[in-house]
């Protein structure tokens, strides 16, 4: 009898044992590398998405001329001389009107930054005004020249 109850709990420990490894594999390992091989596909996949666009898009994307892309709209859509030659005319138009609102935006763009270049100036100039009254004259000359030191770490790290 005392031999049937070892045996059993001998029985028992091993398959609790052999159940808790499993259990363990499952939890810690398993999820682990399966969060990492599913991360491995997506940046697998992505890859080859941008791989496949470099090969379809040439790096500097020419757009045809407005004689081109007539041409080829006149081949693919069968259309007669005339209709060719207003879909050239319109797309000619077209393309002005990109370029001039291109033109209009780089304008705006600049005018925007001229302006907050100097609004960013002046609040800094106002900053560093109160920031003086607050620490004195002496101090401010200190903290002028930490700043100094730190533009030109700054410019060197980014000219490394």
């Amino acid at each position: 009898m005392k031999k049937y109850a070892v045996m059993a709990f001998i029985a028992f420990l091993t398959i609790s044992c052999t159940l808790s490894a499993q259990d363990n594999n499952r939890r810690g390992g398993q999820d682990g590398n399966r969060g990492q091989q599913r991360e491995m596909r997506q940046n697998n996949q992505r890859e080859t998405r941008q791989r496949a666009n470099a090969q379809t898009r040439p790096a500097t994307q020419e757009r045809a001329t407005a004689q081109q892309r007539a041409e080829n709209m006149a081949r693919r859509l069968e259309l007669t001389s005339e209709q060719q030659t207003q879909v050239q005319a319109l797309f000619e138009r077209q393309d002005e009107q990109i370029r001039q609102i291109r033109q209009q935006n780089q304008q705006a763009q600049r005018q925007n930054q001229e302006e907050m270049r100097a609004t960013r100036q002046r609040v800094t100039a106002e900053h560093n005004a109160e920031l003086e009254k607050i620490i004195g004259t002496e101090k401010m000359e200190q903290v002028r020249r930490m700043r100094a030191e730190q533009n030109s770490r700054r410019t060197e790290q980014e000219s490394r």
